[in-house]
């Protein structure tokens, strides 16, 4: 079926019955071959944007809006240079003009009073993901438009840095008066989760501006805190916890091994944030790479604050054995009192983290 969608679109081009003729006798004869046409058809001066497009809609954590996209696609990649001034597309619409049959207007919730701008994306079909990533395409004459995960991740996260890094530049807008629709708010909202997806693998230029974002502090925070994700926006100034508790939080390993680098002189140790500090934060997220890292570096496992009111009742609490675990071996207190539940067996108990509870109690 949606071959034959797609041959119909192709014959609905032509205008006189010459032309659907012709069009009739060089009808591509399979999927692969539909869509390398598509592709191929698209005008060079439009091409970079449109492979653009495709990583982003096969691949962001979010669907994106039109406005978003058109936002997206017009910021150049280059791994040495981040929030470059970057012109919006003159005319949004020409996204879905170019290459309709291979992107279409989400339909499930979408208010259609909306306007088109803010209407969300997605590749019209999943086999148009599965050609774009897929070998033959990467080894076929449609290799230009190939793409992966990994690149993705790489172009968004590059994106996302850039369009925060320009916006603390600029300090043209208030954080509180960022629309969640925006490309903006989804820079703040997704760029770790991009980053995180390849720490392992990306350039230094792109991991030491990560660092820089992280250490904007409420430049970025002001827009979306992941600390306190559903708290309402408000003028009223806040004073955020430190880089180096989000990197945990985020569990960022990379930043937090630069972060805690002698010239950086990050205090692994430092108070503030809705878990207390940066080991209470890893350890309610089970990062345990992070966590090993924080206290091969002086992170007091005892610490009090935070919601849990230490790092063992807050993995206790999500019953995470192997973190409870590293925590005993590393000295924690297993009676020690305070936060939401008193202490650490109680919290597992609370939560009915049977196995955590016979290890506390072998204790």
């Amino acid at each position: 079926f949606r071959w034959v969608d797609c041959l119909l679109r192709i014959l609905e081009e032509c205008i006189t019955p010459k032309s659907v003729r012709t069009a009739l006798q060089e009808l591509p004869k399979d999927l692969d071959s539909v869509y390398l046409r598509i592709l191929n058809s698209i005008p060079e001066a439009q091409r970079e944007y449109i492979r653009r497009a495709m990583h982003w809609l096969a691949f962001s954590a979010v669907p994106l809006t039109l406005g978003q996209l058109a936002e997206a696609i017009v910021i150049e990649y280059d791994v040495n240079k981040y929030g470059e001034d970057s012109e919006p597309l003159f005319k949004m619409k020409s996204l879905m003009s170019i290459c309709p049959s291979l992107i279409s207007f989400e339909d499930a919730r979408d208010d259609q009073s909306s306007t088109q701008e803010a209407r969300r994306l997605r590749l019209a079909h999943f086999s148009v993901k599965e050609y774009l990533i897929s070998d033959r395409t990467g080894q076929g004459p449609g290799a230009y438009y190939h793409i992966s995960e990994d690149k993705a991740n790489l172009l968004m996260a590059h994106a996302c840095l850039s369009r925060i890094l320009r916006h603390s530049a600029q300090a043209t807008i208030s954080g509180n008066n960022v629309e969640n629709t925006s490309f903006l708010y989804h820079s703040a909202r997704y760029w770790f989760v991009y980053t995180r997806s390849i720490e392992d693998t990306a350039p230094t230029p792109l991991l030491d501006v990560s660092v820089k974002v992280l250490e904007l502090g409420k430049e970025w925070l002001d827009i979306y805190d992941p600390d306190r994700p559903y708290r309402l926006s408000t003028h009223r100034a806040r004073v955020y916890p430190p880089a180096i508790y989000y990197s945990s939080l985020l569990n960022l390993v990379t930043a937090c091994k630069l972060l805690l680098l002698l010239e950086r002189g990050a205090e692994v140790n430092a108070r503030g944030g809705r878990f207390g500090n940066a080991l209470q934060a890893a350890t309610y997220q089970g990062n345990q790479s992070v966590m090993q890292l924080l206290l091969e570096r002086g992170a007091e496992v005892n610490a009090q604050g935070g919601k849990y009111g230490n790092a063992l009742q807050a993995a206790a609490y999500h019953g995470n054995e192997s973190v409870v675990r590293l925590l005993l071996e590393r000295g924690a207190e297993v009676n020690a009192q305070g936060g939401a539940y008193g202490n650490a067996l109680q919290a597992a108990a609370y939560h009915g983290n049977q196995s955590v509870v016979q290890l506390l109690l072998e204790r």
